[in-house]
This record gives structure tokens, sequence and C-alpha cells, in this order.
């Protein structure tokens, strides 16, 4: 088998395929230390005060996501809300800046589990966003 991706035997021939991105290398950053933008939201204007509290009130709330001690919050600054994951190979920052709300994720190879959580996790602050911006509770 020459296959440098997923492989699938039929009627004695293999057939190889690129499912699920196997085969497929990303290159290495050149700064381990680099995140990686998640996502940017731009925003007209920001009272980076109280959303900030806002934020990080709804991130502490978290923390106990799925079970107690899976993330940990932490302010960075003024402007920089974090959260660590309890298997350490991943976390992510909110910035808050004048013009965007920006997500960024730190880590060289962030586990399944912690990609997965943290999709959790950002759903629940897309949708407190949602709330803050637009009030009330859908």
């Amino acid at each position: 088998n020459n296959c440098n991706h997923a492989s699938i035997t039929h009627r004695g021939k293999v057939i190889c395929a690129g499912l699920f991105g196997f085969g497929k290398k990303e290159p290495e950053p050149e700064n381990p230390n680099e995140p990686k933008r998640i996502f940017e939201i731009p925003v007209e204007s920001l009272k980076n005060g109280g959303l900030r509290f806002a934020l990080g009130l709804h991130l502490i709330g978290q923390q106990g996501n799925p079970v107690k001690g899976s993330w940990k919050a932490n302010q960075k600054s003024e402007s920089v809300l974090e959260m660590y994951y309890q298997d350490d190979t991943g976390m992510f920052s909110i910035t808050l800046t004048e013009k965007a709300i920006i997500f960024d994720r730190y880590g060289m190879r962030p586990s399944l589990l912690y990609v997965l959580q943290e999709s959790v996790l950002l759903h629940g602050v897309l949708d407190e966003l949602n709330s803050l911006a637009f009030g009330g509770e859908e």
C-alpha cells in the first residue's frame, strides 16, 4: 500500500482516499507561540470595560463545563481574556479592541477533546455576545 491517505480495499484493489484530511500535512508554524486566528467580529463601537466584565463572568461560569476543572479563566489585561483547557494542549484568548472582538487559539497541537470543547464554549460565547448586543434570550 503506497497510500499516504486513508485507504480502502475493494475487490482486491487498494483505493486511496483523502478523506478527513488524512495524508495532508499542515505546515509547521514558524513560531510556535504565534496564535491561530479562529475568527474576528468587526464592531462599530464597544464598551470595553462592560463587555470584558460580562464576558469574564460568562467564562468563569463555564470553567466547570463539561466537568469541574475543565477550564481555567484568566484576565490577562484590560482587553484580553484567556481560557486554558485542563489537558494543557491549547488555550484561546478573546481580545477586545475598538474595531473588533478577536478570538485566537494557542497551542502547537491541541487535542481533539480540546477542539471539541472549545467549539462548545465559543458557541456559548457567541450566544452571550448576541444576547448582550441585541438583548433578551433567544
